[in-house]
């Protein structure tokens, strides 16, 4: 499970202050506008960025110490990573093999509670669009 404790983070004057788990076997997404904080979190929790508090722990293990190569945890940039010829639901199969059927349920546990089922058939760089 991954645990974040009253983590702060403050750059220049951009503040965030977060708690929630994530549990094992949960697909969890992270969604907003941008300037709100989404890849501030996801640095923080993989080691690039300090906290200036709080703590992040992946089940009974504290990361804090740790240097981001030898946290559990990574970010991959979609920049780089995205087929710009594919559509959103194909691109994941693409990439990685994953079977369908996963890819489906992820699909739809993702987008289904923000009414977004209809950018899955659009390219990559149509996403902007919905922010």
């Amino acid at each position: 499970m991954l645990c974040i404790n009253n983590l702060i983070v403050k750059l220049n004057s951009f503040h965030l202050s977060i708690n929630f788990e994530i549990h094992p076997e949960t697909i969890t997404a992270i969604i907003g506008p941008s300037g709100a904080g989404k890849s501030t979190l996801l640095d923080a929790i993989s080691g690039f960025s300090s906290a200036e508090s709080g703590t992040v722990f992946w089940g009974e293990k504290s990361l804090d110490s740790l240097a981001p190569s030898l946290r559990p945890i990574t970010i991959v940039f979609q920049d780089n990573n995205l087929f710009p010829h594919l559509i959103v639901s194909h691109d994941p199969k693409e990439l990685i093999g994953v079977c369908e059927n996963v890819i489906i349920v992820a699909e739809n546990e993702a987008t289904g509670p923000y009414n977004l089922q209809n950018i899955l058939m659009n390219p990559p760089k149509s996403l902007n669009e919905y922010l």
